[in-house]
């Protein structure tokens, strides 16, 4: 009797293995999109999230003070006490608002027994990141401490300031027309506007030392924005904000700036009220050019809203909504939501 063997065969087929492989990347493919998508939904509930604290921590510093703090100053007495009150950030004053008191304490008590104390000091006080200042979305830069994406709005434009002595001339309360300036004190009822259409706060990337050249985080140089420009600027025109958009816009060909600024970065220092660190304008959408007058950090400058979430920054109302501005929103809808008594008719957004 003769029997045949039969082997039985174990495993795949290379052809078999090789579908195999494709269908295993075929749903990678899918799912990864998916997954990122998850994750920057996340991050950005996460930075509306942020917004809305430091919303609340506004109007508790209004209920005590009964004013908003300053984009930069400090003390409310009118004195120059030639240290760091003269150059404290909004963001400092608002510590004690976001659970960070003994911070916010450990600040003042060494700025009231430090002549000269300065936020560019190499004080561990001031490279602090907190994360109630941070968006989880921006690309965090290697190179800077006290890192921040939260900023004041003061408008469609604001001039710089040098010392606390010409604070009126160079950006104070009698130059802005948003809610926040260097020793300015705007109360809830000088938002003649209405809360719900003006503009407290905004987000803008932190800027990335070997991407200096990238809108959104960089800033570009126009030498041309001197005191006399500025001073051309006085009436804050339709028409003036016009020809400054276009001088600023200037700055970027091809998608990069061409001269972008080197040194410090916009996202440096929470501590200091400067302009380049926590103020922004609303002259232009968001995602929009940055443009300054020369190397130093408080020149002329307009800083725009910028994020890295996808077509939207999120801004800050004054009654404490947290919205999305696309980068589509027409330019002067934005310049009306960043003044806080333009008699302008802002529609929903």
């Amino acid at each position: 009797m003769v029997r045949f063997w039969s082997r039985k065969r174990f495993g795949f087929t290379l052809i078999e293995l090789l579908v195999v492989i494709a269908i295993i990347a075929i749903l990678i493919a899918l799912l990864l999109p998916a997954v990122q998508q998850a994750r920057e939904a996340a991050r950005r509930t996460q930075c509306r999230n942020n917004l809305k604290q430091l919303g609340l921590a506004l109007h508790n510093y209004h209920d005590n003070f009964k004013t908003f703090p300053y984009r930069e100053g400090g003390d409310r007495d009118g004195v120059i006490h030639g240290n760091y009150f003269e150059v404290a950030s909004g963001l400092t004053h608002l510590l004690p608002y976001i659970d960070q008191a003994p911070l916010f304490n450990q600040i003042m008590q060494q700025a009231a027994a430090t002549p000269g104390l300065r936020p560019w000091d190499n004080n561990p006080i001031f490279r602090v990141d907190l994360p109630a200042f941070l968006c989880p979305s921006d690309v965090l830069s290697s190179n800077n401490t006290g890192r921040n994406n939260y900023r004041f709005c003061q408008g469609p434009w604001g001039r710089r300031h040098r010392v606390a002595d010409d604070a009126l001339q160079w950006g104070g309360e009698n130059q802005i027309r948003g809610m926040f300036g260097v020793s300015s004190k705007v109360n809830i009822s000088d938002v003649l506007d209405g809360a719900s259409n003006t503009i407290a706060m905004s987000e803008r990337c932190q800027g990335l030392g070997d991407r200096r050249e990238e809108v959104v985080g960089g800033v570009g140089y126009f030498a041309g924005m001197n005191d006399g420009y500025v001073d051309g600027l006085a009436a804050q025109t339709v028409a003036n904000w016009n020809q400054l958009e276009q001088d600023c816009r200037s700055t970027v060909v091809n998608g990069v700036y061409t001269m972008p600024k080197t040194g410090e970065l916009p996202g440096d220092r929470w501590s200091d009220g400067g302009n380049f660190y926590v103020g922004f304008s609303t002259l232009m959408p968001p995602n929009s050019p940055s443009c300054m007058q020369e190397y130093w950090d408080r020149a002329h400058m307009v800083m725009s809203a910028t994020s890295r979430h996808t077509g939207i920054v999120h801004v800050l109302m004054a009654d404490g909504a947290v919205k999305p501005a696309s980068n589509n929103i027409d330019k002067n809808l934005f310049r009306a939501l960043g003044t806080r008594a333009g008699g302008e008719t802002a529609s929903e957004f």
